[in-house]
């Protein structure tokens, strides 16, 4: 460790730490998923793309079922990664405000407006 510097003290993690990492999980895992999509979707353009290389008529193209198929599954997933991702950073804006983080200073160091974490934190103290 540099001199004049200290270690972060440790505590034991609260419930907003579970949660934050119980949300990182989730991402983790809906990343993993739309990974995964994306490498079907990428599959079946592929397959898709042979036939009119090949000077074939749209007609005669079969695989562009599977686009479309793959294609409204991952926007599922994309979907899917899109509200985790959220709920990952609400979880942590939490986290920071509980540990005396202002506003103004998670909105700074996350790169969003002061009122849009203010509206998401209200909306854990006032669901509905």
């Amino acid at each position: 460790m540099a001199p004049g510097t200290h270690e972060p003290s440790r505590r034991p993690p609260t419930e907003l730490h579970q949660e934050a990492v119980a949300r990182l999980d989730a991402l983790i895992e809906a990343a993993a998923g739309a990974s995964a999509e994306l490498r079907s979707y990428q599959s079946a353009l592929e397959a898709s793309r042979a036939p009119f290389a090949a000077g074939g008529s749209a007609s005669e193209v079969g695989p562009l079922a599977d686009v479309a198929t793959a294609r409204s599954s991952l926007n599922e997933q994309l979907e899917r990664l899109d509200d985790e991702r959220g709920a990952f950073r609400l979880a942590v804006w939490r986290l920071l405000n509980a540990d005396g983080m202002t506003i103004t200073d998670i909105a700074s160091a996350w790169g969003v407006s002061r009122q849009l974490v203010s509206r998401e934190l209200a909306k854990t103290t006032n669901p509905g």
